[in-house]
């Protein structure tokens, strides 16, 4: 008899799952940058003027994801996702016809609010329902697609662009993100396992003698409150960290690269997100999310120690490869902290509501960072304070774990 908590189905609902994020992610949003410079050209913009677009971008995705949720309760997974893809499809195909720094704005926010309700919200959603052993895993594999794609779109896109034009692109792009949005919602599965007689994967049942009572966790008490409070610090301050990626490129100028050269750092990070985020999934299924977590901001904090201290081309692009580390915390520690910490059903609600405010860091940190520098002409300042941020986090890890309201048996 085949095992309901082991099967092929458990596989293909992820992979559609890695398509989702890799999409609403990967390719709506890690894609943008290779739009920047001919759009500013071609409507004689400042090249910050059309950069701004990502600030609404992800302050609309950071307010949309708060709704998640609800809308899920109320309309059903499938129509949350599509309605995620079309509005994610649409704001991309439609910036082909803007003409001005409003246009690009409106469509920015029309993207973030789509991208919202069919990315990490919804991914953590669906796989703590389909996945309870290896929980870790996929998500890690399912937040790494995003920068698998990424990394393929921006060359293939750049190469529409100079072929076509900033315009085709966006709308090649707007196809592209409702296609990869498709498996999930065009493949036959139930949100919940148990609804087409499976359990989720690695489940096992208790036997009478360990079945515990379990109450649905609240937010009303204190240690309830001061977890929260605490990975709320990190989503905001880790999500500001790994904002510094996209100038890293400008440090390596700075400090006498070439820009060929220079660009080798922003590969590296890419490579180290891409890798960060599949280990952590795997260790963390071993020796726990807070021990990888820890493990992770350390790896970033050495990899700033040889950013500020080092000029060597090929230190700097180990560096900037380690630091890609840090993008693992936001990606996969965040959603496993707010399942284990608050239990499944209140998980996904502190996970939409964690993920606003490290949103919200994302759009706040790349003009501060701009802003650092242009103030003090050094993108060291910048290094300094994300160690800062590394310390804090690391305590606040510590505080969460201490208060948490659910109390790993292990």
């Amino acid at each position: 008899m085949k095992n309901p908590a082991n099967t092929k189905k458990h596989w293909i609902v992820l992979a559609a799952i890695c398509l989702m994020v890799g999409s609403s992610i990967g390719l709506l949003v890690n894609a943008n940058g290779v739009f920047y410079t001919p759009m500013s050209r071609d409507l004689n913009l400042l090249r910050g003027s059309v950069a701004l677009h990502g600030t609404f971008l992800s302050l609309s995705t950071a307010f949309g994801s708060l709704t998640v949720p609800a809308v899920h309760e109320r309309f059903g997974w499938k129509k949350t996702i599509f309605f995620g893809a079309f509005l994610g499809a649409i704001g991309t195909a439609f910036m082909a016809i803007a003409t001005n720094a409003f246009w690009i704005y409106l469509f920015g926010i029309i993207r973030g609010i789509g991208s919202a309700y069919f990315s990490m919200v919804p991914m953590t959603m669906i796989v703590n329902q389909w996945f309870h052993e290896k929980n870790g895993l996929a998500i890690g594999f399912a937040s790494g697609t995003s920068g698998i794609f990424g990394g393929l779109a921006a060359p293939i896109l750049a190469t529409i662009i100079e072929s076509s034009g900033w315009r085709i692109a966006f709308i090649v792009k707007g196809l592209a993100v409702f296609a990869l949005a498709l498996p999930a919602l065009l493949i036959p599965y139930a949100y919940r396992p148990k609804d087409e007689g499976l359990r989720p994967y690695g489940y096992k049942p208790e036997k009478d003698g360990d079945r515990k009572v379990r109450r649905p966790i609240t937010m009303d008490t204190e240690g309830a409150k001061i977890t929260f409070y605490a990975v709320m610090v990190v989503g905001l301050l880790n999500t500001m960290i790994v904002f510094i990626n996209s100038h890293l490129p400008g440090h390596g100028e700075e400090v006498g690269l070439s820009l060929e050269t220079a660009s080798f750092t922003l590969s590296a990070v890419m490579l180290g997100n891409l890798l960060s985020k599949l280990s952590f999934g795997i260790i963390s299924d071993k020796i726990g999310t807070v021990k990888t977590s820890l493990g992770m901001i350390t790896l970033s904090t050495i990899s700033l120690i040889m950013l500020i201290f080092s000029r060597d081309p090929l230190i700097l692009i180990i560096g900037s490869f380690l630091f890609g580390a840090i993008f693992s915390v936001g990606g996969v520690a965040l959603p496993l902290f707010s399942t284990e910490f608050f239990g499944p059903a209140t998980g996904v609600k502190v996970y939409s509501r964690v993920n606003f405010i490290a949103s919200v860091g994302g759009a706040l940190s790349v003009s501060l960072v701009g802003y650092i520098y242009d103030f003090t002409g050094s993108y060291i300042p910048a290094f300094v304070m994300a160690l800062i941020f590394n310390v804090v986090n690391v305590a606040a890890i510590f505080i969460a774990q201490r208060n948490q309201p659910v109390k790993n048996d292990s």
